[in-house]
């Protein structure tokens, strides 16, 4: 689980729902010898162990498909091998990457928000070829942190341009 998608990490707790035709796992000894029911069993106990492990890092993404995965083996019953429901890792434990919002460039000097140049020493001045790529370099970078911020749900500060 540590080195999969969170797409395929989705799909492992969509299975996980759609065993035993989507009801939960009798409580007997039965259902551990079900083939499902370890499946299950190895599938939460692999992103439990997983999330544990303090020397890997995950995306938030991975957390929540693989805490969703532990979920789902809970609610359908399946225990660990202690005999114990599956318990949500720590979210405070886990290393998460790429968590911090990322910082919205400056905006080149004589540059406005909406790209016109003003010299206020020259007027007349035309921004150079130079002034003109780091305006667009600029532009390019500041959509890319504003998209991954909206991607990991940070907001704008009020007031943003």
């Amino acid at each position: 689980m540590a080195n999969s998608s969170a797409r395929d990490i989705d799909s492992a707790s969509q299975y996980i729902r759609g065993l035993n035709g989507g009801t939960k796992f009798a409580a007997s000894a039965n259902a551990s010898n079900n083939e499902d029911y370890k499946l299950a069993q190895s599938m939460a106990q692999n992103a439990s162990t997983a999330l544990r492990d303090t020397t890997k890092t995950y995306s938030q993404e991975q957390v929540k498909a693989m805490q969703d995965v532990i979920k789902a083996a809970r609610d359908m019953g399946v225990m660990n091998d202690s005999g114990n429901t599956f318990a949500q890792v720590d979210s405070a434990k886990i290393q998460v990457r790429g968590v911090e919002p990322r910082v919205i460039p400056t905006r080149p000097a004589n540059f406005d928000e909406h790209g016109n140049f003003r010299d206020i020493t020259n007027p007349m001045r035309q921004p150079t070829a130079a002034e003109r790529e780091a305006f667009n370099q600029y532009v390019r970078e500041r959509a890319a942190a504003e998209r991954y911020n909206r991607q990991h749900g940070f907001t704008p500060p009020s007031g943003t341009p």
